[in-house]
């Protein structure tokens, strides 16, 4: 071989060797850029967290501060505001408290929904309101001597209705159907008193005496619990009472007779007369065979043909009748009505709107009667049979021993 063809070869492989250490470096090159860009997309991921984080930290302590905020405003509006609050304080909280001021315990009633509370240290409560079902706030007392004196004003009873006791009113009314004569009316045997009761209802103190034996199981004997006596908001005062336990109400037993037939209370005389004035006997018949005022009033509302705008009209004086024969036959009652002396009797039904006020006891609004939801009917017409019983000479002796009950000085 020529010279000049050992000097082609030579140069052909150092040109192949070139190429190929060229290919290992870019290799190397690029193996070296893909660890670096990976390290580096490394280094990105590790950061954006902790950035993420520092971020919802700053996100939640800003909407931790806005709620505080807020809760804070609200309390500020609720120190401005009448309405009564209740409160209860903790003991193991004062530790904490900052600036003077105590913290409220929450009753389970009124605990705030879980929105407005915080996890922070400091914790930030929500006052409430006062609630009806909590006790009450102190009501202003009566004074007995000065409801004795006659120094309160009196009620205006409204003149809509003829709450009259004259011997018209007190007369029974026709009934519309004639009951069928087969069926007999019978009314339930009471026990016989005892000596011992006879002579203790003819001494001088009513509220020592067993007057009378109720039904076939019922004997009830005082003293009896006493109306709640109110100021009103315009001054005058009022006579609370609901349920059977008082001797206000259709439902508390007393023996008193009509016509010659025995009833057991005045809900039983109004809605045997229910029956009676419709036609129904058999109903009739079923209300003086019990001696449950419930069911007396569960069997009254089965009467057939009952027309509601006729016994309307006939109502409040069926409920006159009844009312004057229990008070004017049972002393020891009598009595009880005449320790109300110039108050306006209030029924403190929730659910009666025509014979009560629509509202119980414990309400706010019992106390205002512009606010009252119902009639106050049977209220009304004991306040009326009251002032007329208390004009009877023959009930000056009874009188006279309720106000010197209150203040002798008065007699």
């Amino acid at each position: 071989m020529s010279v000049e063809n050992k000097k082609d070869k030579r140069n052909g492989e150092e040109t192949k060797e070139g190429e190929i250490k060229d290919k290992k470096e870019s290799t190397e090159n690029s193996k070296k850029q893909r660890y670096i860009d990976s390290n580096k997309s490394r280094r990105k991921d590790s950061i954006k967290p902790e950035k993420e984080e520092s971020k919802i930290k700053e996100k939640e302590g800003s909407k931790k501060e806005r709620e505080e905020s807020k809760l804070k405003v609200r309390e500020e509006k609720d120190d401005g505001r009448s309405r009564k609050r209740r409160y209860t304080h903790s003991s193991s909280d004062s530790d904490d408290d900052k600036d003077g001021k105590e913290r409220v315990k929450r009753s389970r009633r009124s605990e705030p929904s879980r929105k407005y509370e915080s996890s922070s240290s400091t914790k930030v409560e929500r006052r409430h309101f006062y609630s009806r079902r909590s006790n009450p706030p102190p009501l202003p007392k009566v004074d007995l001597a000065k409801l004795a004196a006659g120094e309160y004003p009196i009620h205006k009873i409204p003149t809509k209705w003829n709450l009259s006791f004259d011997s018209k009113e007190l007369t029974e009314i026709e009934t519309i159907k004639k009951s069928k004569p087969k069926i007999r009316m019978q009314s339930p045997q009471p026990i016989p008193i005892s000596e011992s009761s006879e002579t203790e209802s003819s001494s001088s103190s009513p509220t020592k005496a067993v007057r009378t034996v109720i039904g076939n199981f019922w004997r009830v004997k005082p003293p009896f619990p006493r109306a709640k006596t109110i100021i009103a908001t315009d001054g005058t005062c009022l006579s609370l009472f609901f349920t059977d336990k008082y001797v206000f109400s259709n439902h508390f037993p007393a023996d008193f007779t009509v016509n010659g037939i025995a009833y057991s209370c005045s809900e039983q005389y109004y809605m045997r007369f229910k029956a009676v004035y419709f036609g129904d006997a058999e109903i009739a018949e079923s209300i003086m065979q019990t001696s449950d005022p419930k069911e007396m009033k569960r069997y009254g509302r089965q009467v057939e043909g009952f027309d509601e705008e006729k016994w309307k009209n006939v109502s409040l004086q069926v409920m006159k009748i009844a009312c004057y024969n229990k008070f004017t036959q049972n002393k020891i009652l009598r009595y009880e009505l005449f320790r109300t002396i110039d108050t306006t009797l209030v029924e403190a039904s929730p659910m009666d709107r025509y014979w009560g006020v629509g509202l119980s006891m414990d309400n706010e609004n019992i106390r205002n009667p512009s606010k009252w939801r119902g009639e106050n009917l049977l209220g009304y017409i004991l306040t009326k049979l009251r002032d007329h019983l208390k004009k009877q000479p023959v009930y000056e002796e009874e009188i006279k021993q309720v106000y010197t009950e209150f203040d002798p000085s008065v007699v």
